[in-house]
C-alpha cells in the first residue's frame, strides 16, 4: 500500500511538472506569434511578483525639454546622489518623466514650445544618452516616462533608457524633426544607443529619422516578424519567405508610433495613464518624487516657515515669502517648514493651489512636517511635490478649525482637481481632515487599494471596476511611519539637515520671512509657556491692583499681560495683530485713566507708549535701524506720530471752549462752588494739622475740601474721597495738604 500511494505521488509530481512546461511553451509560443499583450493590471500582478522579494524606492525625475546643459548637469547630479544613497537590494528605479518648458528668447517657432522635445540639440542629447548607458547610469534602473507625444532628440534620450513606459495615445518618433539636413553622424548616434539597448529595430529608428524611409511590418515563414524597411523587404519579396506585409510609415513624414503600437510591438515595456499605475507596473512600494530644475547651474534653495495657526493673513504673509523667494532671491527649490495645527479650510486650500500650479519645470517644492501638520493644514504638505516628516509626526486628525462631512463632500471637484495636479488620489488629499467622515478600503482587480468616502468614490468614472474591502477611520490622524506605508509621504526624516542632504545641498539658508521683525515676533508668539505665563502674571497683578486703591503699576501691567495672551492665543500672533491689540489696549489704558483715574499717572503715560508703538509697528517693518534707508523711514514714523501728537493737542487747544461745554469734560473739570472763592495763602498751613473739614468735590486722589471756613486744595493718597466726605487733616508739606477720610463709628482710627 505504501508502495502504491508513493507512486501515485510521483505520477501526480511528474504531471504537474508537465503541465507547467506545457504552459511555459504555450507562452512563449503565443509571444513568438506576436499575441496579445496582457492587460495593465495583469502586467501589474505579474511586475510585482516578480519583484515580491525585493522592496523598491522608485525616483522620479523631471526631465524638461528643451534639454539644456544645465538641465544635463543636475540630472547627472541627481541619479548621482540617488546611486550614492541607495542602501537597498538590487538597482534603484529612476523614473525620468519628460515634461515641456517654455523656450524664452528663442527663435524657435514659438507654436512649437508646446511639443515636448523640440529644440533640443543633437549633441547634448547624444552626451546625456551615452552617460545613461555608460558605467553610472547601469547602475540604476531607469524608465522613460512619456505621458505626452515626445518627438525630436528627445526620442534618443529615451531610446537610451532601460525601459520606457507610455500613456496608451501617446506618440513617439519624428525624432529629426529640427534637423535641416540629416547627417550620417545623427544615423550612427541613434543606432548606437538603439543597440545598446536592444529594444527598437534598426530600421524603425531609420524611419524616424529618414523621410525617404518607409517602415513595413511583416510575417515571414516560420511564424518570425520583422521590421523592415522598403528597401531591405525587396529581396525577401523576392525569395518568397513572406507572408505578410503592413506599412506603417510613408515615404516624405517622418515615423511616428502611440505607445498601445509599440507595446504590442516589444519596443516599450509598460503602459501607464498616470504616475500611479506607473508605480503599480514598477513594482516600488516607495515612490518619491524629485523635479529636476531647469535653466540653472545650481540647486537655490528657500526656506520658508509655515508655522502656527492658519488663517488669511498668515497665508498672506507665507505667500509674501515665497514670492519674494522666487523672485528676488530666485529660488528653484522651495522647502516647507511645516509645524501647524490648521485652522481654515479655504485659506489652506487657497495655499495648496498656490503651490500646486507654480511651474514645474522651474520649481520643486519640498514639504517636511515638524511634529503635527493636523486637520487642514495636511493639505499644504500633501499639495507639495514632495511630503517628508518627522518620525512619529502627526499628519491630518482633529485641528484648529472644524470640519464636517458636508464640507468635505461639497468640494468634490476641487478633489478631482488637485487629484489631477498633484498626482495623489482624492481620499489622500480628503482623508485625513475630517476625523467624523465614513471612509472604506476599495480594491479593483488589478489589487490596486484606495480609500474614500463612498459618496464620493461613486462619482468616479471606473466606480463599478472597485469594491469595498473594510471600512477604515482616521480619527486622530495618522503618524508619518503610518504615511510611508500608504505612500502618502515619501520618507521620515529626523531634521531638515537631512532633507538638504537628500536634495544635494550643503547648507540650508536662514528661514525666509518678510522682515525680521516679523522673525523677532513669530518667535515670541510661538512660546506656548510664555501664554501660561502672561495669563498667571495677568490674574496676579489684577488681583493685587484689587487689594490697593486707586489705579497703579499693577493693574495697568495687568491688561498689558492679558493683552499679549489673547493676541498669542486667539489673534494668530502676527505683526498685523499685534499693532491693533496695542492700539486698542492703548485707548482703554487712557480711558480708565480718564474716567476712573483724573491726571496722568501710569495708566496714562503707559497707554501713550502702547499707542505709539501701535502706530510704529504698523509704519515700519525692522525693530533696529540697521542702513539708512531703515534710520530714514525710522525719522518719518517718528515724525508722523509727532504730527499727529501736535495736531490733537492743537484741536484741543482750539476748541477748548465747545470741549467745556460738553458734559464728559465737564465732569472731568475741578471747579470749587460758584460763589466762593479761594483765597491764595502765603502763611504756614501746618496749624491745619489735626482739623476737620468736608470735601466739595472728587478728590481721586486731588480735590478741594472746606476746612473750617475756607477752601484748600488737598491730597488723598491712600483713598479715593466722593463730595461730602468728613476728611481730618494729617499732614501739611508746603501748600500740599494731606487728608484722610474721617473713620466711621466702630472703626480703629
Amino acid at each position: 500500500m505504501r508502495q502504491f500511494l508513493s507512486g501515485f505521488i510521483s505520477a501526480l509530481r511528474s504531471l504537474t511538472l508537465c503541465a507547467s512546461c506545457v504552459s511555459t511553451f504555450s507562452a512563449l509560443k503565443a509571444e513568438e506569434q506576436g499575441a496579445a499583450i496582457p492587460e495593465i493590471g495583469e502586467a501589474a500582478k505579474f511586475e510585482k511578483a516578480l519583484q515580491s522579494l525585493e522592496v523598491m524606492k522608485g525616483h522620479i525625475l523631471f526631465v524638461p525639454f528643451p534639454l539644456a546643459e544645465a538641465d544635463d548637469r543636475q540630472l547627472r547630479l541627481r541619479i548621482e546622489k540617488i546611486l550614492d544613497r541607495h542602501d537597498g537590494n538590487g538597482r534603484p528605479v529612476i523614473v525620468l518623466r519628460f515634461v515641456a518648458k517654455a523656450l524664452s528668447n528663442s527663435a524657435t517657432d514659438p507654436s512649437q514650445t508646446k511639443t515636448l522635445g523640440r529644440g533640443t540639440e543633437f549633441e547634448r542629447s547624444l552626451s546625456f544618452a551615452r552617460w545613461l548607458v555608460g558605467p553610472v547610469g547601469v547602475r540604476a534602473r531607469t524608465v522613460a516616462y512619456l505621458p505626452d507625444s515626445a518627438e525630436g532628440h528627445s526620442v534618443l534620450v529615451a531610446m537610451a533608457c532601460e525601459e520606457i513606459a507610455m500613456a496608451p495615445l501617446a506618440e513617439m518618433g519624428r525624432a529629426a524633426i529640427d534637423e535641416v539636413t540629416l547627417d550620417q553622424v545623427v544615423i550612427d548616434g541613434y543606432l548606437g544607443i538603439a543597440q545598446r539597448r536592444g529594444a527598437f529595430p534598426p530600421d524603425a529608428v531609420r524611419a524616424m529619422l529618414d523621410r525617404d524611409v518607409s517602415l513595413f511590418r511583416v510575417e515571414l515563414v516560420g511564424e518570425k516578424t520583422a521590421f523592415l524597411s522598403s528597401s531591405a523587404l525587396e529581396p525577401i519579396r523576392q525569395s518568397g519567405r513572406l507572408v505578410s506585409e503592413t506599412q506603417l510609415s510613408i515615404p516624405g513624414q517622418l515615423g511616428k508610433f502611440t505607445g498601445q503600437e509599440m507595446r504590442t510591438w516589444r519596443w516599450i515595456t509598460h503602459l501607464a495613464r498616470d504616475e500611479e499605475q506607473l508605480r503599480e507596473v514598477l513594482g516600488a512600494t516607495v515612490w518619491e518624487k524629485q523635479k529636476s530644475i531647469a535653466l540653472s547651474d545650481r540647486i537655490k534653495p528657500a526656506l520658508i516657515e509655515i508655522r502656527g495657526a492658519v488663517s488669511k493673513s498668515a497665508v498672506n504673509r507665507w505667500l509674501r515669502a515665497i514670492d519674494e523667494a522666487r523672485g528676488q532671491d530666485a529660488a528653484n527649490l522651495l522647502i516647507l517648514h511645516l509645524q501647524s495645527s490648521g485652522g481654515s479650510l479655504s485659506e489652506s486650500l487657497r495655499l495648496a493651489e498656490y503651490l500646486v500650479n507654480l511651474d514645474e519645470t522651474s520649481i520643486e517644492t519640498v514639504a517636511w512636517i515638524d511634529g503635527e501638520a493636523r486637520g487642514d493644514a495636511a493639505l499644504i504638505g500633501l499639495a507639495c511635490d514632495s511630503l517628508l516628516a518627522k518620525p512619529a509626526a502627526i499628519i491630518g486628525g482633529p485641528g484648529e478649525a472644524t470640519i464636517d462631512s458636508q464640507s468635505i463632500r461639497g468640494l468634490a471637484d476641487t478633489w478631482r482637481q488637485l487629484s489631477q495636479a498633484t498626482n495623489r488620489t482624492e481620499s489622500e488629499l480628503y482623508g485625513l481632515l475630517c476625523p467624523d467622515l465614513e471612509l472604506n478600503e476599495f480594491q479593483n482587480e488589478q489589487g490596486r487599494i484606495e480609500i474614500g468616502d463612498a459618496e464620493l468614490f461613486s462619482k468616479r468614472d471606473d466606480f463599478d471596476e472597485w469594491k469595498v474591502i473594510r471600512k477604515v477611520a482616521f480619527p486622530r490622524g495618522i503618524t508619518a511611519e503610518e504615511a510611508v506605508q500608504r505612500n502618502w509621504a515619501s520618507a521620515t526624516t529626523p531634521n531638515l539637515l537631512a532633507v538638504a542632504e537628500q536634495r544635494g545641498i550643503d547648507k540650508l539658508p536662514p528661514p525666509k520671512r518678510v522682515t525680521q521683525l516679523e522673525h523677532w515676533i513669530r518667535s515670541f508668539a510661538d512660546q506656548d509657556w510664555l501664554a501660561t505665563l502672561l495669563l498667571t502674571l495677568s490674574l496676579m497683578l489684577f488681583t493685587n491692583e484689587l487689594t490697593t486703591p486707586g489705579l497703579g503699576l499693577a493693574g495697568f501691567l495687568s491688561l498689558l499681560c492679558i493683552s499679549l495672551f489673547f493676541w498669542m492665543r486667539f489673534l494668530d500672533g502676527t505683526v498685523e495683530w499685534l499693532e491693533v491689540t496695542l492700539f486698542i489696549a492703548g485707548i482703554l489704558a487712557l480711558g480708565l485713566e480718564l474716567f476712573v483715574l483724573p491726571g496722568f499717572g501710569v495708566f496714562g503715560f503707559g497707554g501713550f507708549i502702547m499707542i505709539a508703538c501701535g502706530i510704529v509697528l504698523a509704519s515700519q517693518t525692522f525693530i533696529i535701524p540697521s542702513n539708512d534707508y531703515q534710520w530714514r523711514r525710522l525719522a518719518t514714523s517718528t515724525v508722523q506720530l509727532a504730527v499727529a501728537c501736535l495736531g490733537l493737542m492743537a484741536m484741543v487747544y482750539m476748541l477748548r471752549n465747545q470741549l467745556e461745554r460738553l458734559p464728559f469734560f465737564r465732569m472731568l473739570k475741578l471747579e470749587p462752588p460758584p460763589s466762593e472763592v479761594v483765597r491764595e495763602a502765603t502763611e504756614d498751613l501746618n496749624y491745619l494739622i489735626g482739623k476737620r473739614g468736608t470735601t466739595t468735590s472728587r478728590c481721586a486722589p486731588i480735590g478741594k475740601a472746606l476746612i473750617g471756613d475756607r477752601y484748600f486744595d488737598i491730597h488723598s493718597p491712600d483713598d479715593l474721597l466722593e463730595p461730602e466726605t468728613a476728611i481730618d487733616v494729617i499732614d501739611v508739606q508746603g501748600r500740599t495738604i494731606f487728608v484722610r477720610r474721617v473713620p466711621s463709628m466702630g472703626s480703629v482710627s
